[in-house]
């Protein structure tokens, strides 16, 4: 029998990564209408795991960018869900 901690962190898997492909969050395209050309040119990305968005950035203007604009982009990709689907941005520096 499955452990029922483990059933959910399977769901919330599965449930963020729809969330992902019916977003669009990992089109570069539609990330680019999501949160605009400056955020988009800065970063993309990575994974949306348990609520929690990561985002990789490739230099230290972007990584700014986005730190001063973690809330902003929540609310843009929940805007674009229809619901609370990312509740906390990280960033992963590539630099």
């Amino acid at each position: 029998m499955e452990h029922v901690g483990e059933a959910t962190r399977r769901w919330a898997l599965g449930h963020d990564l729809a969330v992902c492909h019916g977003v669009g969050l990992f089109n570069r395209d539609r990330w680019r209408e999501i949160v605009g050309d400056d955020l988009a040119d800065a970063g993309r990305p990575l994974r949306l795991e348990r609520g929690r968005l990561v985002i990789e950035v490739d230099d230290l203007s972007g990584s700014t960018l986005y730190r001063y604009s973690c809330d902003a982009v929540a609310d843009l990709v929940n805007e674009a869900a229809g619901d609370i689907v990312v509740r906390s941005v990280s960033l992963r520096r590539t630099f």
